[in-house]
């Protein structure tokens, strides 16, 4: 375009469970207002990128905090679109910026294809929650992570 500056950024898409598209663009000047945040209707929401209510306000972290503590499960149950996987990203966020636990979030639904096969499943799923370990870069969850393997799973899961 004649007179307009021309910029050159750094685009990112990058949904969790799929790999990170990086490109570069040149983008004119005026195109960068164009990119602010819009209300996300599909996926995670990432607050810089979407509007949205702030995730942990939500759901009771005290609770969930004192259930984590305690090494308790819990179920975060609620309809489709709703916030769940936010709610997720969020909350692993803030309990590794406290620094007493290394959280990863891991989509297991790659284990579905396995159906009957529980090993192939825990399989796939162990190596979705190592990969997503070695992005996040903590060195201690790796060699906790390496030393197990569907025989150890299988061998601590209780039998219903």
């Amino acid at each position: 375009m004649k007179g307009s500056r021309v910029i050159r950024g750094v685009l990112e898409a990058r949904p969790p469970g799929h790999a990170r598209v990086v490109f570069a663009a040149d983008l004119p000047t005026g195109m960068l207002a164009a990119m602010s945040r819009f209300f996300n209707t599909a996926g995670p929401v990432f607050p810089e990128d979407h509007y949205c209510l702030p995730p942990l306000t939500r759901v009771d972290m005290g609770h969930i905090r004192t259930l984590i503590d305690q090494k308790k499960y819990f179920v975060l149950h609620a309809p489709r679109q709703t916030g769940k996987t936010s709610c997720l990203l969020a909350m692993r966020d803030a309990l590794n910026r406290e620094g007493k636990y290394f959280c990863v979030y891991a989509n297991v639904e790659l284990a579905q294809g396995a159906r009957e096969n529980v090993e192939k499943g825990l399989s796939l799923i162990l190596q979705q929650i190592a990969d997503r370990a070695a992005k996040q870069g903590d060195e201690s969850a790796l060699a906790l992570l390496a030393g197990m393997d569907t025989t150890s799973v299988l061998a601590a899961s209780p039998r219903a």
